[in-house]
């Protein structure tokens, strides 16, 4: 009948007993020790009971310095005197499970963010628009290929300008392959019909080449990646208060029907990375949606590490990565475009 570990009703009324019990529990060193209590509203009934509990908690979290809430799961079963007390002995009263599950995750969030080291100060670089205004952007293949220098992956391929290039580099990549326009100015290939996917032989190639020569002396034959778990966009912008910012979101055709995309002031760290990528809407499908395979998230992230390198060390007034394919195992950037700016620091 001495178990400490035992709260059960022989015991109730019996402070020391059950403030044993309680310290008992609290020596496991929980962040804070919760005592449901529904204290009786109706006409006449005695609270005696509930007080004595409420008490022996308060004994238990004030003799070892343990944190302590008293939970009731209506707002009438906790009256106005048990709320005083807990106030008095340093607990915390509280109504309703949701709204207690709630702010015991708030609190955790908040303690992580303070033991936390001191962020980074934010990297506030002006940029001039006039300025930039002059600058032609890179095209895709100068563009994909700067940042594969700092460690972006790409697809393999090779810029071409005639049909037999053309057909030699396919060759070369193995089929399917990718044809696009790739001059300067072409900054929408999609939507002008710049872009030919999934080309399974010669004749295909062949095919698009010739209508994609029409517009563009340059075009860009790259390998078909394929088995995508989701294509993400990538983006750096600039405010003209805050300086560059990253933009992480759903990429291809749903970046403007999901609208799903987060911003992230710099310098970014991979953790905020990760944040950022979790807030998403389109989170579950990165983690594997009903039984799907994940993408490769430190991939993403990866990819992500790399954009902001080659921000840090570029003059960049505007970057978009889209899409970005998150895959099973990697990520990759199948376009890019990169608007260089002037300093004005």
């Amino acid at each position: 009948m001495d178990n400490p570990l035992d709260y059960q009703t022989y015991i109730w009324h019996k402070r020391d007993q059950m403030a044993a019990t309680f310290r008992a529990h609290m020596a496991a060193n929980f962040s804070a020790t919760v005592l449901i209590l529904d204290w009786p509203n109706n006409h006449g009934a005695n609270p005696d009971e509930w007080d004595t509990a409420l008490q022996a908690l308060a004994d238990a979290s004030q003799a070892d310095r343990h944190k302590a809430i008293v939970l009731a799961t209506m707002a009438e079963c906790m009256p106005p005197h048990a709320i005083e007390a807990c106030i008095a002995h340093g607990m915390a009263p509280m109504i309703g499970m949701d709204a207690c599950l709630t702010a015991l995750n708030h609190a955790y969030t908040i303690g992580q963010a303070f033991n936390a080291p001191a962020p980074a100060a934010l990297s506030i670089r002006h940029i001039s628009p006039a300025l930039t205004t002059e600058m032609p952007p890179l095209t895709e293949a100068q563009s994909k290929y700067s940042l594969s220098q700092h460690g972006l992956s790409i697809p393999e391929g090779e810029t071409t300008k005639s049909l037999a290039q053309v057909v030699k580099v396919a060759t070369q990549l193995g089929y399917p392959v990718t044809l696009k326009a790739v001059d300067a100015g072409l900054a929408h290939k999609t939507e002008l019909g710049g872009v030919k996917l999934n080309l399974k032989n010669q004749t295909q190639v062949k095919h698009a080449a010739q209508s994609l020569f029409a517009m563009s002396q340059t075009l860009l034959v790259e390998k078909m990646v394929q088995d995508t778990v989701l294509e993400l966009i990538i983006g750096i912008n600039t405010d003209p208060l805050f300086g560059q910012y990253l933009v992480l979101g759903a990429g291809g055709i749903w970046v403007e029907v999901l609208k799903d995309a987060q911003s992230v002031l710099l310098p970014a760290s991979k953790n905020d990375i990760m944040q950022a990528l979790d807030q998403l809407k389109c989170a579950p499908l990165l983690k594997g949606y009903r039984g799907q395979a994940p993408a490769d998230m430190e991939a993403i992230v990866d990819a992500v590490i790399a954009v902001l390198d080659y921000s840090d060390k570029h003059p960049v007034y505007e970057l978009d990565i889209n899409p970005l394919l998150a895959l099973k195992k990697g990520a990759i950037a199948v376009d890019a475009l990169i608007q260089l700016g002037q300093s004005s620091l």
